[in-house]
């Protein structure tokens, strides 16, 4: 374990250096710092891939949204081309078609481009715009396919499983020390637009729900230990914590109903842990549980307009457009106008938004890659001899669930945060199904 530890090391050195460079408001210390952290994460790349993919994991739970020349960055969109390369050189794209999903991947990839290069052409999008967004889709997928031909081993799957939890726990807790410690007077959303920016409440929710059901499942699904069940509790109550704090309901609803699942693929024990955390919640959880209260009382007492009122105005405007043109779409980056501003705003419904950009013909390879993603997990789950594979597919197939149900109200398979969290264990979990079924 010495290479994967100091390379891993190595990456979050990377990762950090790239955060704390973007950051920056001089141009020569940002040019510099990027080009020098590329050039050490490449040497990295070079002699093994745990470098590049802590860096990456990392880089997804820390940080921020930095907009430099008009365009929204991150750490990661550095870290992925640059890993890309080095891939290609070192040949780990041969043989990648034909394996579970990856045919499903590509296709989802050329419809994205087809519809978006079509909504530039008409000018119905923006082209620096539509080509950022481009950009970020392709960052998703190709982050799927990259990961799941660099590990080969269980060993790699628990490693890279083991470094996406433990950093989605270091970042519940930087959120818990942000909003009760640090600046614990100040309203939720300030805190999420001051230390985590171009993030939303739902979005943080989704990540902290998705991560703490693979987390949990890869605890619990081991031959019973002590401080196995031990470590799950110690995952997840920073985890819970986080998500609680958020005060996102759909993150709620979709953890409870994942958890449900998991407990009864996993261990029905979780169901009693789901209904203590429920009844328990308001007495050992952050203030921002009373927030979540008192806005679910006030939108009940019509002291507020109701949030689902809101959604369903903006839902039907958002249908209106996909019916003018129902097959092939807008393109990325389309955002019809909200009726209460008139201005253009997000479409919070992953759904309505992959059939506004992409049209049927999207939504129904976007569907198809959901319904064969939960069967590949059921098939990793029931044919597996491995207790960590196992484990994997059962958190993976929650966490799907989960993400479904949220889903209805954000959008969690192509926002920044829950989207690579997403396609990253996606990537992993093909790794499962390979070192199952070998042959394709």
């Amino acid at each position: 374990m010495k290479r994967p530890l100091v390379h891993g090391a190595l990456g979050t050195v990377v990762a950090a250096s790239l955060c704390l460079f973007l950051s920056s408001e001089h141009r020569v210390v940002l040019i510099v710092g990027v080009a020098l952290s590329l050039i050490l994460l490449a040497w990295i790349a070079c002699h093994g891939w745990e470098g590049p993919l802590a860096a990456v994991v990392v880089a997804i739970a820390f940080t921020p949204e930095v907009v430099v020349a008009s365009l929204p960055l991150r750490a990661e969109d550095f870290i992925v081309p640059c890993w890309l390369v080095v891939a290609w050189r070192q040949g780990r794209w041969r043989g990648l078609w034909g394996r579970a999903l990856t045919g499903i991947i590509m296709a989802w990839m050329t419809i994205v481009g087809i519809a978006t290069m079509r909504g530039m052409a008409q000018g119905w999008i923006q082209p620096g715009v539509a080509l950022c967004h481009g950009g970020k889709t392709l960052e998703y997928l190709l982050l799927s396919l990259l990961v799941c031909r660099c590990l080969t081993t269980v060993q790699d799957v628990r490693w890279a499983v083991w470094c996406s939890v433990a950093a989605a726990v270091a970042s519940a807790l930087l959120f818990g020390v942000m909003t009760d410690l640090v600046v614990p007077d100040t309203e939720l959303r300030h805190i999420i637009e001051e230390y985590f920016p171009g993030e939303g409440s739902n979005i943080l929710g989704g990540y902290f729900m998705y991560q703490s059901l693979i987390g949990i499942s890869i605890c619990l699904a081991q031959p019973a230990q002590r401080r196995m069940v031990l470590l799950a509790g110690a995952l997840f109550l920073p985890l819970a914590s986080a998500l609680f704090s958020t005060a996102s309901r759909s993150s709620l609803v979709g953890s409870l109903v994942g958890f449900t699942a998991l407990g009864a693929w996993v261990n029905r024990w979780l169901w009693l842990v789901v209904i203590l955390l429920v009844l328990l919640a308001p007495w050992y959880l952050p203030p921002g549980t009373w927030y979540f209260v008192r806005l679910a009382a006030m939108e009940l007492t019509g002291q507020v307009r109701w949030n689902w009122a809101t959604r369903l105005e903006e839902w039907r405007v958002d249908w209106d457009y996909i019916r003018q043109r129902p097959l092939l779409g807008y393109g990325l980056s389309i955002r019809p106008p909200s009726p209460m501003t008139g201005q253009a705003g997000p479409v919070d419904n992953e759904y309505l938004k992959v059939w506004l950009e992409t049209g049927l013909f999207g939504l129904v390879v976007f569907a198809w890659f959901l319904v064969r993603a939960g069967r590949v997990a059921r098939r990793v789950y029931q044919t597996s001899a491995d207790p960590w594979c196992k484990a994997l597919a059962a958190g993976y197939g929650a966490g799907l669930i989960a993400l479904l149900i949220h889903g209805l109200l954000a959008t969690s398979f192509t926002a920044v945060r829950t989207a690579e969290a997403f396609w990253f264990m996606t990537g992993i979990l093909i790794v499962a199904d390979r070192l199952v079924s070998p042959t394709p």
